[in-house]
């Protein structure tokens, strides 16, 4: 271990290490990016994007505002995967003791639903009940209040024709239970400000059943809210009539903007928008799909046929505002003889206020397609034999290195039609950068990094506040250049809508990650997994979320962490058994910080690395001890945004 003699003790910057996810910034516009170098003389190597004259000049242009009120809302960050959940060290502790054996029964039964079957736990009750525990009731109906749960279903045509059910669980319901539940009634924001998700989920293999719910997510800065179920249809395709899907929602929501009353608080009701797929926006907007000459929902331009592919070359195009929108000016981007229903919300933008939703856009879309041509046979931009198999080799290698955050840690290049989201993300976000480097030909590699670059940028709030202006050009050009990089018939819909991204991020003041799909589609996957047999999904799903909310766990958490003492030191030196317990691993919020590789590299505020070796705790504080790592310049791998790379001693 080596010693620090000058700083023993510095404090540990502890925020999401995509945080400094770091791409450094091309001088000349005109060469698109020279991101190869590292600057031999000057250690740190930062770029400063401001000195770029000539993209200077075009933002300027722009006339943009990037003004110390940018952001309204401070959003919490994170960058992991949103299919797992990480222990928080603050979370009060349940007063067990205090608790019945049947209060404990009922947290069980919750805590496990999507793998206990309601006919195991009545058993169970059988068994303590023989062994004395008259109390518990006989089965777990009464358990979990299911007999409790009433609600009503109304028969709603499918876009095949066929009945479907549709069930309408109330909007204020659902956020009296978010609010109600958690420390949220604390909060001294007076607006509740949500999103909503509309999309559709199918239920079986080989079958076209499917539900479509209605979502809402509370966003705000202070907290991290689960998303709820305000509507659910069930039918063989989507409902036949927006219209009536969508009008308990419009009602309530409309009813809402009087405000509405929960623990005796007064709140005020805002949508901020809707986050949902090209598919389900298409739905709700009750315009062109995205194979439409005029199906571009920002700007006006009319779609080519090129090799067999709708695209959408024009970047200037007139823009498409809720007056055009309403007045449908343009008709042909329509679909005829209907409105959309989301004209009736009042104060609410059509086109500004429906996001190009990040998941399905950046990683489903553009990051999984540029994949597909260097991967997939029969294009001409694919990687030769030798380099496809080295790339698998590599990716493998660095799984291991993928810290406990991340879920999903393997990148099979032969199913990358199989991947999550979360792992097309994490590619885009700390592999492709550097990978693709040895494999492409500079050319491609450059352009790439146009894509990446932006996409990080306006993905990270510190990033996206001072540099998406930047973001904006980029992802222009990266359009621009495409068809010239890989060929004619590529400026499709996802790539063009790379051109309107950016102003999702300025009309929310947040950066994309604030109001993506991720949640949602997480809670989706949940609301399939309380299927347990194949009659009448939609009561078995009514009656599991009735029961989950008889337990009245919080849907809402605190970001904000309490303090926390941990220090750090390099010296060596043994700590009393007296003094400290050692432990393996803490965990502070969302981070995992452990003794072993790959959860033991933190960044200092110093800027420096300390690889930690032993971790110590004590009431009320903590103390880690490990070395300051010492990097190269090969470690630093791009600066300006702050990726780094440092190799598993394990491997070595």
């Amino acid at each position: 271990m080596k010693k620090n003699s000058d700083k023993n003790n510095e404090s540990i910057r502890l925020n999401d290490s995509s945080d400094e996810f770091n791409l450094s910034v091309n001088e000349n516009i005109d060469n698109i990016m020279d991101i190869n170098n590292i600057n031999d003389d000057n250690d740190d190597d930062i770029m400063d994007c401001c000195e770029n004259e000539e993209l200077e000049k075009k933002i300027d242009s722009t006339n943009m505002d990037v003004s110390d009120s940018f952001y309204n809302l401070e959003f919490n960050e994170l960058y992991y995967d949103n299919d797992i959940e990480v222990e928080h060290m603050e979370e009060m502790e349940n007063d067990i003791s205090n608790r019945t054996l049947r209060e404990k029964l009922h947290e069980w039964a919750i805590n496990n639903i999507f793998t206990l079957k309601n006919s195991v736990i009545s058993e169970l009750l059988v068994i303590l009940r023989e062994e004395g525990h008259s109390e518990l009731p006989k089965t777990a109906e009464t358990l979990l209040r299911t007999k409790q749960c009433a609600f009503d279903a109304k028969v709603m045509k499918s876009g095949r024709g066929n009945n479907g059910v549709y069930t309408y669980f109330d909007i204020e319901k659902a956020l009296n239970k978010m609010i109600a539940s958690s420390e949220f009634e604390d909060n001294e924001e007076e607006t509740v400000n949500i999103l909503v998700n509309v999309d559709g989920v199918p239920l079986y293999k080989n079958s076209s059943q499917q539900f479509w719910p209605i979502l809402i997510q509370i966003i705000d800065n202070n907290y991290t809210c689960t998303p709820g179920v305000v509507a659910l249809y069930w039918g063989d395709s989507k409902p036949s009539s927006v219209d009536e899907f969508m009008d308990d929602f419009i009602e309530e929501a409309r009813k809402l903007r009087e405000g509405f009353q929960c623990n005796d608080h007064n709140y005020s009701f805002n949508i901020l928008g809707f986050t949902c797929d090209t598919p389900a926006r298409a739905y709700l907007k009750c315009c062109k799909g995205h194979g439409g000459f005029y199906a571009c929902e920002r700007c006006e331009v009319k779609g080519k046929t090129i090799k067999g592919r709708r695209n959408y070359i024009e970047m200037n195009c007139k823009l498409r505002t809720k007056t055009s929108f309403i007045e449908k000016t343009q008709a042909e981007h329509h679909q005829p003889n209907i409105v959309s229903p989301l004209t009736k919300l009042p104060n609410f933008d059509p086109v500004k206020q429906v996001f190009l939703e990040s998941m399905h856009l950046l990683y489903q879309g553009v990051m999984k397609m540029i994949i597909s041509m260097f991967i997939e046979p029969g294009n001409n931009n694919k990687l030769s034999k030798n380099n496809r198999n080295d790339l698998k080799v590599e990716l493998s290698r660095m799984s291991a290195g993928i810290p406990v955050e991340f879920e999903r840690k393997t990148f099979d290049l032969d199913n990358f039609g199989y991947w999550k989201a979360t792992q097309f993300r994490f590619f885009a976000g700390y592999i492709a950068p550097f990978i693709f480097k040895k494999y492409v030909s500079i050319e491609k590699y450059q352009h790439l990094m146009l894509f990446l670059v932006s996409t990080r940028i306006l993905n990270s709030k510190p990033l996206v506040e001072k540099y998406h202006a930047f973001a904006r050009e980029y992802l222009r050009l990266f359009f621009e250049l495409t068809p010239h990089v890989y060929g004619p018939g590529t400026q499709v819909m996802n790539f063009h809508n790379l051109i309107h991204v950016t102003d999702d991020v300025l009309e929310m003041k947040a950066p994309l990650s604030t109001f993506s799909a991720f949640p949602f589609e997480n809670c989706l996957g949940k609301i399939k997994k309380l299927i347990r047999s194949s009659k009448n999904p939609l009561a078995q799903v009514t009656r599991r979320l009735h029961e989950i909310q008889e337990l009245n766990n919080s849907l809402v958490t605190r970001n904000i962490l309490k303090n926390q003492c941990l220090r750090i030191t390099t010296r060596e030196w043994k700590i009393s058994q007296n003094d400290y317990e050692e432990s393996s691993q803490i965990k502070l919020g969302n981070l995992v910080i452990k003794n072993k590789e790959p959860d033991n590299i933190v960044m200092l505020e110093s800027g420096k690395f300390f690889e930690i070796t032993n971790i110590y705790l004590d009431t009320g504080s903590m103390l880690v001890a490990g070395t300051i790592m010492r990097l190269s310049l090969r470690n630093k791998l791009f600066t300006i945004l702050g990726q780094y790379w440092i190799p598993m001693l394990s491997q070595h």
